[in-house]
């Protein structure tokens, strides 16, 4: 379900026209959305509500593009358990990252 999800973000931004013009721009942003699922899903694994982590989100990237795959990434990282100890969650970090990185690079 949350691959569907973060699928259907990348691909309907693809759809909609918003590419990049270089492979390079793409790498640097699939970059940024790695940093920020990173952030986001440590924000998650530490307890914080998703208000607060989506109101910074929406602070820091006030609109288009990335406030638009943001936004879906404070969702998606909501959808997932947060856990007690500190290995599961940083390793639930680090796969969220991963899997963010990986979609993104997929479709830009």
């Amino acid at each position: 379900m949350r691959k569907i999800l973060s699928v259907s973000v990348f691909g309907s931004i693809f759809v909609a026209g918003i590419a990049f013009s270089a492979p390079s721009e793409a790498r640097v942003n699939c970059d940024q959305m790695a940093d920020i699922a990173h952030e986001v899903m440590t924000d998650r694994q530490n307890g914080r509500s998703m208000r607060d982590t989506m109101n910074d989100i929406r602070e820091q990237y006030d609109s288009g593009f990335t406030n638009e795959l943001a936004e879906a990434i404070v969702r998606d990282a909501y959808n997932n358990t947060r856990y007690d100890d500190s290995e599961r969650q940083q390793r639930a970090v680090e796969e969220f990252e991963n899997q963010v990185y990986g979609e993104c690079v997929q479709y830009f």
